[in-house]
């Protein structure tokens, strides 16, 4: 992330270019980078980066393993050419395997499915950046671009006060606050040279340098920011085989996330929503059998808690309803709809590994359920 910082910072450093008509594929590309390092672990637990791998139920007698990769990584593995037109559906869809078992460590369950993303805001990777927001960067762009044109102006108009060690010492300043988009420790010699220029040029945005601030970083995250919030929608089909019953079981889910607020420089919040319903057999049924049918329905919202200079989410809270019921016609004194309150706290314990921890109350019942589990979503 800081490199492609750099990279799109440095291009902001050719003064000789006063007018552009559109950002380059650098500067895209360092929004495009924001925008998904700002995707919170709500939305990582949804979507696959490229290779994802994960263990349920860490505490309890039946651990589940979960691996997934794009479409794309699994092309990339396998050394074949994705084309262009291609390669937003292969990054935005997953090959999803599971494998489940017992307390004696047998396998009991294997299973196959996918992820389409149905809808998906967030990824600009390969779809054009609004042009509302293309035309703003490109103007900040122009903006910062004649502010250091007109203080080479300035020194050429001064050439026996600004000698060239001088002229590259206040240069150097400024690429240092471009590098950590940061101007606050300007020395008082690099400031009187901008308010000479603020004076010939009326532009205001001297001020905001003269403050310290980046203001072309700050609209680049910014609408990082905005992309980051947009909605989310997929589907997840899934074939499993149950060894022990020696009989298939079906699932579909569906998710849908969108970020909340439009002050973007404050920690997001995000409404979900999601629904997984599953065909398996009654275990009290002798022979193969369909009549086990779960459908469980939640909504919730989730809270961005702490996030590091890059906003890169470092811990998350989410609290969600839930309801189950129970549609198919099964052997046992099991009520046919359930209620409970949950929350579940996840902590990034390292670069892309996170630690969910979810609490699950049963207000009928009064009782409480908690589940560990770790998950690795790594990026290509």
């Amino acid at each position: 992330m800081k490199k492609s910082i750099i990279l799109f910072m440095s291009i902001l450093l050719l003064n000789t270019v006063i007018a552009q008509n559109k950002l380059t594929a650098d500067e895209q590309n360092a929004i495009i980078k924001a925008a998904d390092i700002q995707k919170s672990a709500n939305v990582h637990d949804i979507l696959t980066n490229y290779f994802k791998a994960g263990i349920d139920n860490l505490l309890g007698s039946k651990h589940e393993f979960n691996f997934s990769g794009t479409f794309l990584a699994l092309d990339s593995a396998l050394n074949i050419k994705v084309s262009n037109t291609n390669k937003y559906w292969a990054r935005k869809n997953s090959l999803n395997l599971m494998l489940r078992g017992d307390s004696n460590n047998n396998i009991t369950k294997m299973g196959l499915g996918f992820t389409f993303t149905l809808l998906d805001g967030r990824d600009i990777m390969y779809k054009k950046i609004y042009t509302g927001d293309d035309q703003t960067l490109k103007d900040q762009l122009n903006v910062y671009s004649k502010i250091k044109k007109s203080m080479v102006d300035y020194f050429a108009s001064n050439p026996q006060k600004y000698t060239l060690a001088k002229k590259q010492s206040i240069m150097e300043e400024l690429n240092t606050g471009d590098a950590t988009h940061n101007y606050s420790n300007l020395s008082t010699e690099t400031k009187d040279v901008l308010k000479e220029v603020k004076k010939i040029t009326n532009i205001e945005e001297i001020d905001l340098l003269l403050k310290g601030k980046d203001f072309v970083h700050d609209d680049y995250v910014r609408i990082a920011a905005k992309y980051a919030r947009k909605p989310l929608w997929t589907l997840t089909p899934t074939l499993n085989y149950d060894k022990t019953n020696k009989q298939g079981t079906y699932s579909i889910a569906s998710d849908f996330i969108v970020g909340l607020g439009k002050d973007l420089t404050k920690k997001p919040w995000e409404i979900e929503a999601k629904l997984f319903y599953k065909i398996e057999n009654d275990s009290l049924t002798l022979g193969t059998n369909y009549e086990n049918k779960p459908l469980t329905v939640s909504v919730g919202v989730n809270k961005i808690l702490i996030e590091n200079e890059q906003k890169e989410s470092k811990m998350e809270f989410k609290l969600f309803l839930q309801q189950n019921w129970q549609l198919g016609k099964i052997n046992t004194n099991s009520e046919d709809k359930k209620f409970t309150f949950n929350s579940t706290l996840r902590i990034s314990i390292a670069k892309s590994l996170w630690l969910p921890i979810t609490i699950s109350y049963d207000p009928d019942s009064k009782n409480f359920l908690g589940l560990f589990s770790i998950t690795a979503n790594l990026d290509n």
